[in-house]
């Protein structure tokens, strides 16, 4: 199956994911067997592609609390169980705070408040993560124009899409939709992707960053670094921020090849007119190195 196969001229390649159910140790139906050879499929999907696995009890384990967490997350945004927290932006020259990060969490009434890791890639596999992205957005712009409205009037609120959520053809409505409902200025909207999102397609990103752009959003690359980038894409997308990701800052003090690396972003965003973000300080060492 993994030779290649030519048709009308055209050599195609296929990927090949088996899920593989005995009977009767797995099953005494076809349509048991059918069920547990499919959960194997989908495990060997999971585990990179072109794979086989057979089908073990524990998949039915793994399986149950996926749709545990998936229907608990349905019934979230039913109950209005997320919550979102505000991580400060400061201005390395005033030490003001210039805006905030809003961050999604999920106050579960079982065991108490989740952070994103533990529940994104179900509500992304589900789609569920379509209606979530909404809900964070607009509750993040009615938060910010509550905040204009009471004399913080130059606060940006940064949002973070996920891949679905950037990919997906509404994106565009759902964030003209929350700016009309709540009113906030969209100047002060800036909306975070990362940098394998970016890139992995990098010429239609850039139409959908520039349909983005057009409402007055600003848009930033989170993580920036971290990924494969691209310079000559870097300098084509039309966005207002990069983001220094945690891990490249934390060791500026102790590794020389650290410190040069975040040198050299910090002056790459600025040599494009770009605002740069350092996250993840937690020392005055760090803050003097950056300043």
């Amino acid at each position: 199956m993994a030779k290649p196969i030519t048709i009308q001229g055209q050599e195609l390649h296929v990927s090949m994911s088996i899920g593989i159910a005995f009977y009767p140790s797995d099953g005494k139906s076809t349509e048991e067997l059918m069920k547990n050879a499919d959960m194997a499929m989908y495990r060997a999907k999971e585990e990179g592609r072109d794979t086989y696995k057979f089908y073990s009890m524990d998949m039915n384990k793994a399986i149950s609390r996926k749709m545990a967490l998936e229907n608990g997350l349905r019934k979230a945004l039913k109950n209005d169980e997320f919550v979102l927290n505000y991580q400060p932006q400061v201005s390395l020259h005033t030490g003001e705070i210039v805006g905030v990060e809003a961050l999604l969490r999920w106050n579960t009434t079982e065991t108490g408040m989740l952070s994103p890791n533990q529940f994104i890639p179900v509500a992304e596999e589900s789609g569920l993560i379509i209606p979530i992205g909404e809900w964070v957005i607009k509750t993040a712009c009615i938060q910010g124009k509550t905040w204009h409205d009471n004399g913080q009037s130059d606060l940006k609120i940064a949002v973070n899409l996920s891949p679905v959520q950037f990919l997906h053809d509404n994106l565009v409505g759902t964030v003209i939709n929350a700016l009309k409902t709540s009113g906030f200025n969209p100047n002060y909207l800036e909306l975070e992707i990362t940098e394998g999102v970016a890139f992995t397609n990098a010429e239609a990103a850039i139409k959908k960053m520039q349909a983005i752009r057009e409402l007055g959003v600003r848009i930033s690359i989170d993580d920036f670094g971290t990924g494969y980038s691209s310079l000559m894409y870097l300098k084509s997308f039309p966005i207002n921020t990069l983001k220094i990701p945690k891990p490249f800052n934390q060791d500026i003090m102790r590794s020389q090849k650290d410190k040069a690396l975040v040198e050299t972003i910090i002056y790459l965003g600025h040599s494009l007119g770009l605002s740069v973000i350092a996250e993840g300080i937690e020392s005055n060492e760090q803050l003097r190195f950056l300043k």
